[in-house]
């Protein structure tokens, strides 16, 4: 496998290029949804795409409808697993060391591959970049995690000692507490924040750290901080990172695991590609359900429920609203989203 996804097809002319399995998924989907443009046999776009106007041509072309521009960074590293953490500049620079030393020693005890974004590139709306951390085995990602709060401990330790002119960003309110800050996508949250907030309020419970996910969204992202001493910390991202990898089947995993660098992205295309099917964004109920469709009802996964027991799309005028159906709700239901 070659860097960016993009490996040879054995053909005696030297092998064309093409997606690996890897990324196969994800840009089925893409081309079944409109967002890229199929290439013509002769390896040239038969049309540009929605996003950015850039279509497939040659280089992206050939039999299978290649995409020219996918919405992911293409350098990322090819695993099954991954998470994404958000880390100040000066626990980037300590992670990475003196010419990457920190960062290939923590590769090589871990067996896990680390990703920076760029210099100057932030999560949307903060001052964090994104760290990657890529593996085949989910414990190794675990084990990441053990490293980088191993840095975030000393960091927040020497903010205590001489305090930011802004405020300290590694450290809680509480003595001996100290914060971790990740992204997901809202389909991730929902499955952190469960129904009714049943499966965050036992995160909470058995491990003793304060779970929040922010509310706003931002490329089909929300950032998110664990707080509380170094162990409740892992042992919250140990459940945490078990529900980020039950959707690492799932075709929207290829472009959560590829974006690292968000300034360089459109952020209306990664908004709907990262919309969850499944109900609203974590924190938003259902209950506009619309005139046709009985009374709502309030919940944290989307159930809308209506006088016909929350199905999908139920009323006479369509505008139902259980937890496939959020988004069907049409104009005559009163709410687009109910």
């Amino acid at each position: 496998r070659r860097a960016g996804g993009w490996v040879g097809n054995g053909s005696a002319r030297g092998g064309e290029p093409r997606p690996s399995p890897w990324v196969c998924a994800a840009m089925k989907r893409q081309a079944a949804e409109g967002w890229l443009a199929p290439a013509s046999k002769k390896g040239r776009a038969k049309g540009a795409g929605k996003v950015g106007g850039k279509a497939a041509g040659k280089s992206g072309g050939g039999r299978g409808g290649i995409p020219w521009d996918p919405p992911w960074d293409l350098g990322v590293p090819q695993t099954i697993n991954a998470f994404k953490v958000l880390v100040t500049d000066t626990l980037c620079a300590a992670l990475l060391g003196s010419h990457g030393s920190v960062k290939d020693q923590i590769q090589q005890e871990t067996g896990t591959k680390l990703v920076f974004s760029n210099r100057g590139d932030y999560f949307p709306q903060t001052s964090y970049r994104v760290l990657g951390v890529y593996a085949d085995d989910e414990t190794s990602i675990l084990a990441a995690f053990d490293h980088i709060m191993r840095r975030i401990v000393e960091l927040g330790e020497e903010e205590r000692k001489a305090p930011p002119l802004a405020g300290p960003e590694l450290l809680g309110k509480e003595y001996g507490e100290y914060v971790f800050r990740f992204c997901v996508t809202r389909k991730m949250c929902t499955q952190i924040i469960g129904t009714a907030g049943s499966v965050i309020k036992k995160i909470r419970q058995d491990t003793g750290a304060k779970v929040f996910i922010e509310n706003d969204t931002f490329c089909g992202h929300r950032s998110a901080r664990v707080i509380g001493g170094s162990d409740n910390i892992l042992n919250a991202l140990c459940q945490i990172n078990e529900l980020v990898q039950r959707e690492c089947e799932d075709p929207d995993f290829v472009p959560f695991a590829g974006v690292v660098n968000f300034g360089d992205k459109d952020e209306q295309h990664l908004d709907e590609l990262f919309a969850d099917p499944g109900g609203p964004p974590a924190g938003k109920g259902g209950k506009d359900a619309g005139k046709d469709s009985g009374k709502g009802g309030k919940s944290f996964g989307g159930k809308a429920l209506g006088k016909n027991g929350g199905k999908p799309a139920e009323g006479k005028n369509g505008g139902g609203g259980g937890a496939l159906g959020w988004r069907s709700a049409g104009a005559a239901a009163g709410q687009g989203r109910a």
